[in-house]
């Protein structure tokens, strides 16, 4: 800690505050705030809370479709009618414990029968395997299927509330998408689509949801959007007032320009915080070559890994099981973070640090 305090007191002397990175995984609630009001003492408003699994496709589907740069919280169990295009909320896909119990709320037999769930993917998944009805396609043709019920809605005329500047727009999007191309690409039915497209703006709250992942995430998300937009009472199933956590992390452009800000000598101390980039980011970005170029890299963590070993200057810390701790997973939503076992080894949480050497 030493060492660390004595290289931002000469930063602080030769006024490069300024050149200070913080870099770590997704941090929320009190421990964020210790973080960014410790990098203003010392002049620095760079900080940049990384993940690899970022959601980017869907934060921009939801920019170019509702102008909204973030992700909502979706509210699974007030819908009537969900499809998924390949969101496997009972996996891994954003927050999949509180999915799986709205989902068990949503399927729960009710006085006028069980809501339908339509899951739209390359594999059967455990939440393709839970749906009512499986479309299984090829990878990265999920789109294709919201595309053909667009068409449907559409040419069969099933929202005519719809505003002649919105049809305008709906129309240029699927014009290139014959449904015989759609079939033929997708293995789906016309019949099928057209089931699905009648059963979407029957239901007064459905729901479509859409993966990250894939080799056309963007698309199917921007389609998903467009179908939730079609009906009014969709928009009582996403809540765009308590967005997730997962919002504030930075975009692969982000932090694209910061690893050419390194490579050009204009950062003087990396601070690296559980976060591993080395191993997710694609070697052509030359970031090893990026991180000799720093002066000081130094690691807060609880283990070694290929972005460790690049670091002049390691500070061990609690691992998350021997942590205190709070966490906010989405807006207005709190938790608290207990250890379940003492401290094993000579390591101190990440906050003491900070306090200690600011």
């Amino acid at each position: 800690e030493r060492i660390l305090a004595s290289a931002l007191q000469e930063m602080l002397k030769t006024g490069k505050g300024d050149r200070i990175v913080f870099l770590s995984d997704l941090v929320t609630g009190t421990l964020k705030d210790l973080i960014l009001r410790w990098l203003n003492e010392f002049g620095s408003k760079e900080y940049l809370p990384y993940e690899p699994l970022a959601y980017e496709p869907l934060r921009q589907a939801n920019q170019l479709v509702f102008g909204f740069d973030g992700i909502p919280t979706y509210r699974l169990h007030q819908a009537d009618f969900l499809i998924s295009f390949g969101a496997d909320f009972l996996e891994t896909w954003l927050s999949n414990v509180e999915y799986s119990r709205q989902f068990s709320s949503f399927h729960a037999p009710h006085t006028s029968g069980k809501n339908q769930f339509i899951h739209v993917g390359p594999r059967l998944s455990l939440t393709g395997a839970n749906a009512d009805s499986f479309a299984h396609v090829p990878p990265g043709s999920e789109y294709l299927v919201a595309l053909g019920m667009l068409r449907i809605i559409l040419d069969e005329n099933l929202r005519p509330g719809l505003l002649p500047k919105e049809k305008t727009g709906l129309h240029a999007l699927v014009k290139d998408w014959p449904i015989q191309v759609i079939t033929d690409n997708t293995a789906v039915k016309e019949q099928t689509l057209k089931t699905l497209a009648q059963k979407f703006t029957r239901a007064r709250h459905p729901l479509a949801l859409a993966g990250s992942t894939g080799t056309r995430p963007t698309e199917a998300a921007v389609a998903a959007n467009l179908l939730s937009m079609l009906i009014p009472g969709a928009s009582q199933t996403i809540d765009w007032q308590n967005r997730s956590a997962l919002s504030e992390v930075i975009r692969a452009g982000q932090m694209k320009e910061m690893n050419e800000k390194m490579k050009k000598g204009e950062v003087d101390l990396l601070l690296i915080h559980r976060a591993n980039p080395l191993f997710s980011l694609p070697p052509s970005w030359g970031f090893d070559q990026a991180l000799k170029k720093i002066p000081l890299v130094v690691s807060f963590t609880d283990h070694p890994d290929e972005t460790v070993a690049f670091a002049q200057l390691i500070l061990p810390i609690h691992s998350p099981l021997e942590s205190w701790g709070d966490y906010s997973p989405r807006k207005n939503v709190w938790g608290l973070m207990q250890p379940v076992m003492g401290r094993i080894s000579n390591t101190r949480h990440l906050g003491d640090i900070l306090l200690s050497v600011g």
